[in-house]
């Protein structure tokens, strides 16, 4: 695979560049830190009413549907006081992949993962989080 700093050094020079490849996505995931302040549940809420009213006016589309689903899923399973930037736990789960500076390392296989249960921002992502009885 690709050393994930150097992809986003392309990204960065090209037309793909953005905020969030620019600093959330070194100075938040590829450092693991995981803490830029905005809580997941509230990502997930702006995710929802994007969704609704592309819904309502353009129902075709496909990509920020998708993009909400997932951000749904992670909510479920990351602490309730996650930052956003975890989204990207999920996505490893998801994967088998970790994805941070210097390299992508499988999280599966023989090397267990750390729990994730009660993680907080500069945790590593590890498994999902335990849902209680009231939540399921």
């Amino acid at each position: 695979g690709v050393d994930p700093s150097v992809a986003v050094d392309a990204i960065n020079g090209s037309s793909g560049r953005s905020l969030q490849t620019e600093q959330r996505l070194p100075q938040e995931v590829l450092s693991g830190r995981f803490a830029y302040g905005f809580k997941l549940p509230l990502m997930a809420k702006d995710c929802r009413i994007a969704a609704k009213v592309l819904e309502e006016n353009l129902p075709a589309a496909s990509l920020l549907p998708a993009a909400a689903k997932l951000v749904q899923e992670a909510t479920r399973e990351e602490p309730e006081d996650a930052d956003y930037t975890r989204v990207v736990c999920h996505l490893e789960r998801r994967t088998g992949t970790e994805l941070r500076a210097g390299g992508s390392a499988a999280v599966g296989g023989a090397a267990e993962p750390p729990a994730a249960a009660g993680a907080v921002a500069g945790v590593p992502c590890g498994r999902k989080r335990q849902r209680s009885e009231s939540e399921a």
